[in-house]
């Protein structure tokens, strides 16, 4: 069974500590750190109740780099709806380009590398959306590559592989709504 299916399925541990049951998060970090263990593998000890803050934390934004940045701006507009957020030198030709929605896109011409799902750092994009088949429909008018992984995996011209994910309703929406940026 998997991590995640061994993490549900013990939620009636004998062994969990009183502070585990009180709080989900202490609970959670437990039988992950004992099925991890038990699987072999070793990670830290620590003890949330000792953290100096709550280390909870998500992605902002992922940075690629992509030979055409005037196609993915224009794709990840129309297709996905994602609008600029802050854009790095001339707008007519930028250096860097920032979607609301948690693209980066980075002007590299003379980028080479193999598609995402084959090697790399980055397998894969999963990408919330509020219409799966609209979205769908909506990227196979840029000529995107469908993936042997099913018909919401596409291929972006650079190798960028994205994994497009019907959403609950509302949530996307909800999601835009945050300014997550501490104004300092």
């Amino acid at each position: 069974s998997s991590l995640c299916d061994s993490m549900t399925n013990s939620d009636s541990d004998s062994d969990s500590d009183s502070d585990s049951d009180s709080n989900p998060d202490a609970a959670f970090h437990h039988r992950a750190k004992r099925i991890i263990q038990a699987e072999g593998q070793n990670i830290s000890s620590s003890d949330p109740k000792k953290m100096a803050y709550s280390k909870k934390s998500y992605i902002e934004h992922v940075a690629v780099r992509v030979k055409d940045i005037h196609w993915h701006i224009q794709f990840f507009y129309e297709a996905l709806g994602m609008d600029v957020r802050e854009i790095d030198g001339d707008p007519a030709n930028p250096k860097q380009y920032w979607t609301i929605g948690g693209m980066q896109l980075m002007n590299t011409p003379d980028f080479v590398a193999p598609p995402s799902n084959d090697a790399g750092w980055l397998a894969h994009l999963g990408v919330m959306v509020e219409d799966l088949e609209l979205a769908i429909a909506e990227c196979h008018k840029f000529g995107v590559k469908t993936l042997p992984q099913g018909r919401n995996w596409l291929q972006l011209p650079d190798g960028l592989a994205l994994e497009l994910l019907q959403a609950a309703p509302g949530s996307v929406g909800q999601a835009l709504k945050v300014n997550p940026r501490a104004q300092v």
